[in-house]
């Protein structure tokens, strides 16, 4: 185990936007040997996908990947392939996969209980990787499955975080979220990015997107937007 999985920092700013995963705890020559092994898997399962294979047979790969390290207890590179799966299924608008990976991730980060500025980074990338656009028939159901792996994220952060370091990371993931859906849909889905928006910390974010909205709404309806 971890230990208490509210050590470090809270994550959020820049720092909390790169995905970093931690260097494995084992001898360098091993750790290397990893991270190889984690790239190679990757690099396949993005081939999978850019080859126009079956984004259920790259599924498939990735979670067998994760189990593999994770029955050896190489727990960063199992979160490494998980992350990267994610990220990937969710850049070639796989909606349903990319959350059920992420959803996974965030099973083991609530399992395992690794440092909150560890794991914090891996999650908001992902929320970063979600779709700009979705097919008009089946946007509704696959924004909720969005929402409800952000859900997900924010209650391991106040869990693990504790009361020092959970709600800064949750207000990251809010965040980050509520950004993503500003700039995916502007103002059809500024209801939902409300909502985050006012559960985040950056102010200024929601007083540009609330601006933008005014600015594209009819002049009558304007100050409905600021109202909000």
């Amino acid at each position: 185990g971890w230990g208490s999985c509210g050590s470090g920092g809270s994550g959020s700013g820049g720092a909390a936007r790169q995905a970093v995963v931690a260097v494995p705890s084992v001898a360098p020559a091993s750790a290397a040997m990893a991270a190889s092994g984690v790239d190679k898997a990757v690099e396949k399962v993005r081939r999978t996908v850019g080859s126009g294979g079956s984004h259920y047979e790259a599924q498939q790969m990735i979670k067998t990947i994760y189990h593999r390290h994770k029955a050896r207890r190489q727990l960063e590179e199992s979160y490494a392939v998980l992350q990267e799966g994610a990220k990937l299924q969710l850049q070639a608008k796989q909606v349903t996969c990319g959350v059920e990976l992420g959803l996974l991730l965030v099973e083991a980060f609530t399992a395992d209980q690794p440092p909150i500025d560890i794991a914090l980074p891996a999650l908001l990338s992902i929320i970063d990787s979600m779709p700009g656009s979705l097919p008009a028939a089946t946007e509704d159901a696959l924004v909720d499955e969005e929402a409800r792996l952000v859900s997900a994220a924010v209650k391991w952060a106040h869990r693990c975080g504790g009361p020092s370091a959970g709600p800064p990371a949750a207000a990251a993931l809010h965040d980050a979220y509520a950004g993503h859906l500003w700039r995916a849909y502007g103002w059809r889905r500024m209801g939902l990015a409300s909502s985050h928006f006012a559960r985040g910390a950056d102010a200024g974010a929601f007083a540009a997107a609330v601006a933008g909205c005014a600015a594209a709404a009819p002049e009558a309806e304007a100050p409905l937007f600021v109202a909000r």
